[in-house]
Formats: C-alpha cells, sequence, structure tokens
C-alpha cells in the first residue's frame, strides 16, 4: 500500500514536469487549428480593446513607405525544357513594383545613408527582368544598413540581389488545419534566420540559437522560437492619422518622388529629416502583400515589424514564474487524475460516461482557464487541443493501471 502510495505521488511529480517541457514544445509549434484561431480572436480582441487598450509604438522610430502603388509592366519569361537544353520563352507581360522609382529611392537615400536600417520587402524575381536592373542593383550595393526579404522559395529570386545583400527569410505558415496566418517562426529548418532575427542580430545585438533539439535560447535564457504576434503598430488601417494630420505611411511615387501640385515627376521629396535615425520599411501594404491572420487582413511589412518589436520587447524569452504557476497546477491535475479525484463534481452513471464525460470536461474547463488567464498574464498562448487530447489518453492509462477493477 505504502510503495504503491510512493510510486503514484513519483508518477505526478514526473509526469508534472514532462508535462512542462510538452508545453513549451507546443507553444513554439508553428501552428494553430481553424478552432483555436477563432478561440484566439474573441481572446485577442477582448484583451486588447477592453483591458489593455490598443497600444502604438513611437512614431518616430520607423516609417513605413508603400510600394503597393507603384507598379510597371515587364515581361514575364518562363524557362522549359528541350532536346537541346533549357530555353526561356516569353509568356506576356506582368506588372511587379517600379524599378525605375526604386532606382530613384535609393539614389536619394544613398547621398547621407542617415536612416538607422532599411528594411526591403520587395521581391526581384529573376525571372521579371527590367532595363533597370542593373542601375538600382548599383545603387542598393552603396546603401548602409539594410536588409533584403527572402520568401520561401528563394530561388526563385534573382541570384544578383539574393546573393549580394544581407538576406532575412519571410514566410507566413498556414496548413491543412486552418487557412490563418497565426505564428512567426524566427530560426527555420537548417538555422535559416527570418528578417525579424536577423534585425535583432543587427539593431539590438541579441541572437536566438538551438540547443538539444527542443529548446531554444536567446542570450543564455530559454526563449520561444514562435510567436503570437501582437499587432500593436499599424499603420495601414488608415493613410493618415486624423489625430496628428501627419502620414501613418508613405506612397513612394505619389509622396516621396513626385510633385503632387504641379503632377511632374520630381524626386526630391525624400527629405533627410524624414529618414534621419530611423528604421525605414519599404514594401507593399495595400494590394497585394495581404495575409489572413486571426486578428484581421495584416500587410506583410507590418507583420515583419511587429515581430521584430515581440523580439525586441523580450516577449520571447519564457517567464519562469509562468512554469513555476505551471507546474504546480499540473501537480494538482496529475493527482487528480493519478489518485482518481475530480476536479469538478458531476455525476455519471457509468465509466464509459464517467471518463469521456466528466473527465473530458473537467479537464476542458481547467485549459480553457488556464488558457485565458496565462494570456492575460503572460502574453502566451497555451494549446489546448493538444493538451486535452494528450491529458484524456494519459488519464484513460491510469484508470487501466489503477482503477480497472473498481469500474
Amino acid at each position: 500500500m505504502y510503495r504503491s502510495y510512493i510510486n503514484k505521488i513519483i508518477i505526478i511529480v514526473f509526469h508534472s514536469l514532462f508535462m512542462l517541457v510538452l508545453t513549451y514544445v507546443l507553444i513554439n509549434f508553428p501552428y494553430l487549428t481553424e478552432e483555436e484561431n477563432d478561440f484566439l480572436e474573441k481572446v485577442v480582441v477582448l484583451n486588447t480593446k477592453y483591458l489593455i487598450g490598443e497600444h502604438q509604438d513611437k512614431e518616430d522610430e520607423v516609417i513605413f513607405i508603400n510600394t503597393g502603388y507603384d507598379r510597371m509592366l515587364t515581361d514575364k519569361f518562363t524557362t522549359i525544357e528541350t532536346e537541346t537544353g533549357k530555353i526561356k520563352l516569353k509568356e506576356g507581360n506582368i506588372d511587379i513594383t517600379d524599378r525605375k522609382k526604386l532606382y530613384d529611392f535609393f539614389k536619394i537615400l544613398n547621398k547621407k545613408n542617415l536612416h538607422k536600417y532599411l528594411i526591403v520587402d520587395i521581391g526581384f524575381y529573376k525571372d521579371y527582368v527590367t532595363k533597370y536592373d542593373s542601375l538600382l542593383l548599383n545603387e542598393m550595393l552603396r546603401t548602409k544598413k539594410m536588409i533584403l526579404a527572402l520568401p520561401s522559395n528563394e530561388n526563385d529570386i534573382n541570384p544578383l540581389f539574393r546573393d549580394n545583400f544581407e538576406t532575412g527569410k519571410v514566410n507566413y505558415p498556414k496548413n491543412l488545419l486552418s487557412n490563418h496566418f497565426s505564428k512567426f517562426v524566427f530560426l527555420r529548418r537548417n538555422n535559416k534566420k527570418s528578417l525579424p532575427l536577423k534585425l535583432y542580430e543587427q539593431i539590438d545585438n541579441k541572437k536566438i540559437e538551438k540547443k538539444l533539439g527542443l529548446f531554444y535560447y536567446s542570450n543564455g535564457q530559454l526563449c520561444y522560437n514562435s510567436g503570437i504576434i501582437n499587432i500593436n503598430y499599424r499603420v495601414s488601417e488608415s493613410y493618415r492619422n486624423h489625430k496628428t494630420g501627419k502620414n501613418n505611411y508613405y506612397n513612394l511615387g505619389t509622396d516621396l518622388l513626385v510633385d503632387s501640385i504641379n503632377a511632374k515627376y520630381n524626386p526630391t521629396y525624400l527629405t533627410e529629416s524624414l529618414v534621419k535615425d530611423k528604421v525605414v520599411i519599404l514594401g507593399d501594404l495595400t494590394t497585394s502583400d495581404i495575409h489572413e491572420t486571426f486578428w484581421e487582413k495584416i500587410s506583410g511589412p507590418e507583420i515583419l515589424y511587429n515581430s521584430y518589436l515581440y523580439l525586441k520587447k523580450g516577449e520571447h524569452i519564457v517567464n519562469k514564474w509562468m512554469y513555476f504557476i505551471l507546474f504546480w497546477l499540473y501537480l494538482i491535475l496529475n493527482y487528480s487524475i493519478v489518485f482518481n479525484k475530480k476536479l469538478l463534481h458531476f455525476k455519471s452513471k457509468n465509466m464509459f460516461a464517467k471518463i469521456f464525460s466528466h473527465h473530458l470536461f473537467s479537464t476542458s474547463v481547467f485549459f480553457l482557464l488556464l488558457t485565458i488567464i496565462f494570456y492575460y498574464l503572460y502574453g502566451i498562448y497555451i494549446s489546448i487541443l493538444s493538451l486535452i487530447l494528450y491529458v484524456s489518453i494519459f488519464r484513460l492509462v491510469i484508470n487501466y493501471k489503477f482503477y480497472r477493477n473498481e469500474n
């Protein structure tokens, strides 16, 4: 009897520790189900609009420049295999970001290079070539403190642009369980670094590295490698800030390169004071680079910058108090399972109902409350569906091992 009691205590303690590791691994998992997205949407809206209020970082730290309305037509080619080898065939025309305007932008910027850092979230695809590419490339090579965004298939990018500059991976993962982007992953397969992580390294001199296969560390502190990014800094909702009268973002052509009063092309409006000591983000805020999230539709450049802020603020660092509290809560949960105690009073008539109704109900309520409270306290979402399923299986095993004769 005493030995059985000690064995149960050992199971409770070690299984609680295992559940801590499992929780950490699940938080790092890059996907959520559609049901979790719907649930999280309600939690986030309540948290943002009614509990903590909407937040905007200082507007003088960053400037967004929109290229969504600056387009040009270029030839589109495709490569096919023939008996004599590969040949390129023209398929037609396609509109891309205006390379001439990009050239003018970099030419003005390079006069003094006063920006703090430049993020270029534009795809220079190898199949889309223009007569301005060599001029643009040479001007970009003069630009200091710059990083280019690389899509998931980086081989599609023109190697002249891909291989000559600092680059960072950009990907907004979706899966069969959900058509929404929900989590940003910082350190990817084969240790390829995302663009926000590269910024974190270059601007803040900090890093994320993987150890022991499952764990991630940021400057010696245990951290998460993926996170649900709160979009605290939005600019694309409104072109102009009605409170301050200032632009939330600038359109590259009409605001910075064209004399809108005289309707003349006059690349002089990109002033030094506009970019001095600022993070400049160049990309499409309004047309094609838009992503479905549990929050709403958000542009890629905004996701990238907010993901960098997530790292900069240390929101990826594991909170030790959170896991200390979790450990004691898991001890209580495992005690109720191993010693067959009820977390909630719920009458059931047979073993099937007891296991799949009462216990599943109590476990679901436990993790539901846990998730909501911990999201409000620590900004961390715990994947409840996976944990509920796992705990339910563990409960079945314990019931079979210790209490099958009683039922």
